[in-house]
């Protein structure tokens, strides 16, 4: 797996680079653009103020949420693909250093049947409207 690490210090690229959105969703979550808002990701902040996104959905999120017990995401779907992907990710209690278990890619009717059986949260910060 892949391990994907968007550094503090990319903020001091010049003016050509540096971060577009970077935003706290809950616990160590974060939803984080670095030069275009198409770009964004899920990841978990490490220590040194970096963001692991290490086998997490991104990029292109277009929307997430997240209560005490869940982190939902919607990734508008790959080119050539014509459905968004929706993920939900499990809560540790250690997420801070072991992150949670994630689950899907699903449909929007497979994600609304896993929505009501779980008690997912809303979708608190949309970005674009799914398709």
């Amino acid at each position: 797996m892949r391990r994907r690490l968007i550094p503090i210090f990319a903020l001091l690229l010049g003016a050509c680079g540096g971060f577009v959105h970077d935003e706290t969703l809950a616990g160590p979550w974060r939803l984080v653009a670095v030069d275009r808002q198409e770009d964004m990701i899920l990841c978990r902040s490490i220590e040194g103020g970096s963001c692991a996104g290490d086998g997490l959905p991104g990029p292109r999120i277009i929307a997430a949420g997240a209560d005490e017990r869940h982190v939902v995401v919607i990734r508008r779907a790959p080119s050539g693909r014509s459905a968004d992907e929706y993920y939900f990710l499990i809560r540790a209690s250690d997420e801070a250093t072991r992150g949670g278990s994630l689950h899907g890619p699903f449909d929007a009717s497979q994600f609304a049947v896993e929505k009501a059986r779980l008690g997912l949260p809303e979708f608190s910060r949309v970005f674009l409207p799914p398709a």
